[in-house]
């Protein structure tokens, strides 16, 4: 018993790692975005042929649809048996 829950727990962590790390891309391409289509709206013609290279053509909506499935995939994990117990768990280390 106590091994499935170790390892319960330990799924909980991986996926919520996995989940803040996805989050930090994407918001780290939701800047570079931004600054793209600020250059290209201040130097069009030079930087719209660069931005294809930087793949950087979602734009906003790119970025609010990431987060709203950053927000489901955060959702399911809370749903997980085993989250309220890493989350002890958790609280527990940091006090």
């Amino acid at each position: 018993m106590s091994i499935e829950i170790a390892e319960g727990i330990r799924e909980v962590e991986a996926d919520t790692r996995r989940v803040a790390r996805q989050r930090a891309v994407q918001v780290a391409g939701g800047v570079l975005a931004t600054v793209a289509a600020t250059l290209v709206a201040i130097e069009g013609q030079v930087f719209q042929e660069v931005l294809p290279i930087l793949g950087a053509t979602g734009g906003i909506w790119g970025l609010v649809a990431a987060s709203t499935q950053s927000r489901q995939e955060k959702a399911a994990i809370e749903a997980k048996p085993f989250y309220f117990l890493w989350l002890l768990e958790r609280r527990a280390q940091h006090c």
